[in-house]
């Protein structure tokens, strides 16, 4: 059975992209201030999301699906 395809826009995934960015850059700054490696790893993994979430977004314009 096939799945129904999804359109979705590429400005969703630069969007969300974004923020990833800046969550996880705000988490691993507060990592660095207060020395604690929770908030360090939560703000690696939303930093790892950014990127998978970027290069969704390249390959996505780059199909053009």
């Amino acid at each position: 059975m096939e799945q129904p395809q999804r359109n979705v826009s590429p400005g969703f995934y630069k969007k969300a992209a974004i923020v990833f960015y800046v969550i996880g850059g705000i988490l691993v700054f507060v990592a660095i201030a207060r020395r604690d490696w929770v908030f360090g790893a939560f703000g690696g993994i939303t930093l790892l999301n950014g990127l998978m979430t970027t290069m969704k977004f390249i390959s996505i314009r780059g199909t053009g699906r």
